[in-house]
């Protein structure tokens, strides 16, 4: 079973909790469950305790504000270091096309964004009295894929099936010099 699991980074407020946690600083990335409340605050809460019953109004909650933009759930796949992929992640990779094993493939990985991409389609909107120019999104299927910023030849996104053996090098936002192309 996949579990539900994200990653984010912390905000500038954990300043204010750092004794709760002294091992954490800011700009530090803590994983765990996704909150968001109201006012459009984004939480990962990292443990929970309560009682015997499974109350959990009686019990405590670890909760940490995190940067929305930086959040990215866990893909349930681990690279080849058994490190687990999460949306945002930079990956080294290359596509099972290649002949990975071959020895024209040990030099052609390439590097990507891994991203939640959802498959959709668009078209008018029919009401029950006229025919609308309003068009509507209508998703039908997603998957996980690495958009690669360089033209790799034929597409510039590869879905998980296609992939050969992933490598986490660090993620978009604090590793933004891994997508830089070099000439």
């Amino acid at each position: 079973m996949k579990q539900n699991l994200y990653k984010g980074k912390l905000t500038n407020a954990f300043k204010e909790l750092s004794n709760l946690r002294p091992e954490l600083t800011e700009g530090d990335w803590v994983m765990g469950s996704l909150i968001t409340n109201a006012d459009g605050r984004t939480f990962i809460c990292t443990h929970v305790t309560c009682s015997n019953t499974g109350i959990i109004n009686n019990g405590i909650a670890t909760v940490f504000e995190v940067i929305p933009e930086s959040v990215g759930a866990f893909t349930g796949v681990r690279d080849i270091n058994n490190k687990m992929i999460f949306e945002n992640d930079i990956v080294r990779t290359q596509t099972v096309y290649d002949r990975p094993h071959s020895k024209y493939a040990k030099g052609r990985k390439f590097i990507g964004v891994v991203e939640y991409y959802i498959h959709s389609f668009n078209r008018n909107q029919k009401t029950m009295c006229a025919y609308s120019e309003e068009m509507i999104t209508i998703p039908f299927d997603a998957e996980w894929r690495v958009n690669i910023p360089e033209n790799m030849g034929k597409y510039g996104s590869y879905s998980w099936g296609l992939l050969y053996e992933c490598e986490v090098l660090g993620n978009k936002f604090d590793n933004p010099d891994l997508l830089k192309v070099t000439e």
